[in-house]
């Protein structure tokens, strides 16, 4: 029998009000649309894991079963630092929580509904939180999943002091796969070859992080515990990218134009 309950994913997209205030709903409309297409790659098959809901400023992904299946878990961390990742090349921050347990899913009419204690606890754990991007609770990285030793060596992000572990959102960038990103950044910027994959959209978020942080920094009035979730992030992709790579990506994200799309 599997354990009762679903994996849900709440994202937070921070600033809304301001978007709304300064641009036309069918401009953010059709950037939200497009970052949605990362879900939709995942979840618009008949034998896909996951279901995505999306509401005005929030975005939630959950798991179609209950069970605590690793592969769900694993595809539903990387599909929610893709989302994360389509946002902040965009120049929109977003914030958000994994959790696991009880959410209902019921068709009531004409109507979805869409209720639960994993929903209210991530909804709850990612409020106020310090940083951009989105974490694991506890009780599912350290105790359900028994990923602790998995997440910290293969460079997906970083525990952090509340006993949650923040995700990575730049998903080529970590120990795993930093020699073939390595290659593939020789190939786009010395041989001028086509970019491909994700490498582009991860640097333009990357820089987008940095830039926005000293920007934030530099401007007075901005209220500390705004910069506090930019020079946290920063904090946290140090830590996790390491001296070198974070270095690389530094460089390479100031000169992204240089990087051809595939024809």
């Amino acid at each position: 029998m599997p354990t009762p309950g679903r994996f849900v994913l709440f994202l937070d997209i921070l600033g809304f009000k301001q978007m709304i205030y300064s641009r036309k709903s069918e401009h953010i409309c059709a950037v939200i649309e497009e970052v949605l297409k990362e879900c939709d790659n995942w979840t618009s098959h008949d034998n896909s894991d996951f279901e995505t809901i999306h509401f005005s400023d929030s975005i939630v992904l959950y798991t179609r079963q209950e069970g605590t299946s690793q592969e769900w878990y694993d595809d539903l961390l990387f599909v929610g630092a893709r989302v994360c990742n389509r946002l902040l090349e965009q120049g929109i921050p977003v914030r958000g929580s994994m959790a696991f347990g009880d959410f209902l899913v019921k068709k009531s009419g004409q109507h979805l509904v869409y209720l639960g204690r994993a929903l209210v606890d991530a909804h709850e754990a990612q409020d106020k939180k310090p940083y951009l991007g989105f974490s694991v609770s506890s009780e599912l990285w350290r105790g359900l999943m028994g990923t602790k030793k998995y997440l910290i060596d293969s460079g997906q992000g970083v525990p952090l002091s509340d006993g949650t572990f923040w995700i990575n959102p730049l998903t080529e960038f970590d120990d795993i796969n930093k020699a073939r990103i390595e290659d593939k950044i020789r190939e786009v910027f010395h041989g001028q070859e086509d970019g491909s994959g994700y490498l582009k959209g991860e640097l333009l978020a990357f820089r987008f992080i940095v830039d926005e942080t000293a920007r934030l920094a530099a401007t007075p009035g901005v209220p500390p515990k705004v910069i506090k979730k930019y020079t946290n992030t920063v904090k946290y992709l140090r830590k996790t990218l390491g001296p070198d790579l974070f270095a690389l990506a530094d460089e390479l994200s100031a000169k992204v134009d240089r990087i051809r799309e595939p024809a």
